[in-house]
């Protein structure tokens, strides 16, 4: 999509047309410089053979080699000079689009917080119309009821007063911001990015049951669970099973687990799990112990 100026020109068009007349004639000036070079060690050899082997009181020939080795060197210097510029030049236009982005990318932040601010004022209106009838058409029935309640309308005033005037300053702040970020003078700040939700974790089908010790058991997810003893506890059917077969619990529901709690409440202090019975694993025999 193309960024019109005022005069409903591409900025980026006269720029990158300017770049490429820049390019094409660096490229021809280094062309022209390559040739100068090969020149230049041409006279010079030339000059060498001359002092080397010809006549030296031959002073006009002596001079021609002088005057061609100087004009080339001239030549080459010339063109060295003119490269650079040019490099120059090129520096100063990718300025210029670094610049045109940028202001670009202000330009449209600001427009994307100034659509939020309208959005924002807009709530805030309905907020303050919404509010002041609350309060309108609460005022009498707190005027018919004991008068304790009036300290509660008086709280919902106030309440209502901050969080108007909370509201207020965010939106003066985002305005104030927009303003600032097209001209330059305030960073863009993009909201952080939502992190990612943690992988749900298995399920499996739950029993409750009534331990008679302090007891662990792991979970689906790979989670150590304890629980003192006559605790109810919901714990995975397949856990469960073997507690219930291993004498380590009884059913939530049964008999044997009310005439328990009736004699004793639950435990529900924290127990580490190398202290607890595995629900897993049968019991342990006492000799072994």
């Amino acid at each position: 999509m193309a960024f019109l100026n005022k005069k409903g020109s591409d900025p980026f068009a006269e720029i990158e047309a300017e770049i490429s007349r820049l390019i094409e004639r660096k490229q021809k000036l280094e062309g022209r410089l390559a040739d100068a070079r090969v020149d230049l060690t041409r006279v010079r050899d030339e000059r060498r053979t001359a002092l080397l082997d010809a006549d030296l009181y031959d002073v006009d020939a002596v001079a021609r080699h002088d005057q061609a080795c100087c004009d080339t060197d001239d030549r080459v210097s010339g063109l060295e000079d003119a490269v650079l510029g040019l490099n120059g030049r090129l520096a100063d236009a990718e300025q210029k689009v670094a610049a045109e982005l940028d202001r670009q990318e202000r330009a449209a932040a600001a427009r994307e917080l100034t659509e939020l601010t309208d959005l924002l004022q807009s709530t805030i209106d309905a907020y303050t119309t919404a509010g002041a009838r609350l309060i309108e058409v609460l005022t009498p029935v707190v005027g018919r009821i004991p008068s304790p309640v009036a300290m509660h309308l008086r709280q919902l005033v106030a309440l209502e007063r901050n969080i108007g005037a909370a509201l207020a300053q965010t939106l003066a702040a985002a305005q104030v911001h927009a303003t600032r970020v097209v001209e330059g003078n305030a960073a863009i700040v993009c909201p952080a990015e939502p992190s990612a939700a943690p992988p749900p974790k298995p399920t499996e089908a739950m029993q409750e049951i009534l331990l008679l010790a302090p007891s662990r058991w792991m979970t689906a997810d790979g989670e150590v669970h304890t629980a003192g003893a006559h605790c109810r506890v919901a714990v995975p059917t397949r856990v469960a099973d073997a507690a219930l077969r291993h004498g380590h619990a009884f059913p939530a529901e049964s008999e044997a687990a009310q005439r328990i709690l009736m004699i004793q409440g639950p435990d529900y202090a924290y127990h580490r799990p190398e202290h607890c019975v595995d629900l897993a694993q049968p019991k342990a025999d006492p000799i072994s112990r």
